[in-house]
């Protein structure tokens, strides 16, 4: 009868220190989900803050391009226009010192006037749109001429 209390008393122990492991197993295993999940929350912040960045990077390249792009068409304008003043300036020395009309002046201010606004569209045509104003973004319509032509040269 003895051995009867010393077996119940072993399997007790084997009891008792199988659930002592398994509360530590379950205790590691928490530890290693808690662990997991503190990586994987730090790896999105990473992920998020290096998207940011990107992001804004992107943006500053973009901003500084279409800067870019004002820039030029801005100084094509002036370009532009300064060329308009001198020939017109020009035009009425040349009238002043009698070397042309008053009439040849005026029709060849009207001229350079002309010259001026076509140089003008053209490079307002070459602008990227974000230097256009939202109002006078030009559209591309396709003229009666060309659409007749290309009728006839297909029939």
């Amino acid at each position: 009868m003895s051995i009867e209390p010393a077996a119940g008393q072993q399997a007790g122990l084997d009891r008792a220190g199988r659930l002592e492991e398994l509360r530590r197993q379950y205790q590691e295993l928490t530890e290693e989900i808690i662990r997991g999940e503190t990586a994987a929350g730090e790896r999105q912040r990473t992920e998020q803050e290096s998207a940011a960045t990107q992001a804004a990077e992107a943006r500053r390249r973009r901003t500084a391009a279409d800067a870019e792009e004002l820039r030029k068409a801005l100084d094509d304008r002036f370009r532009i226009n300064s060329e308009y003043k001198d020939r017109v300036r020009r035009l009425r020395e040349a009238e002043a010192a009698g070397g042309i009309t008053g009439a040849d002046r005026t029709r060849l201010e009207t001229l350079a006037l002309r010259e001026r606004d076509e140089a003008l569209r053209c490079a307002a045509l070459r602008a990227p749109p974000a230097a256009w104003p939202a109002s006078r973004v030009p559209t591309a319509r396709p003229s009666a001429k060309s659409t007749t032509s290309s009728a006839s040269a297909s029939g």
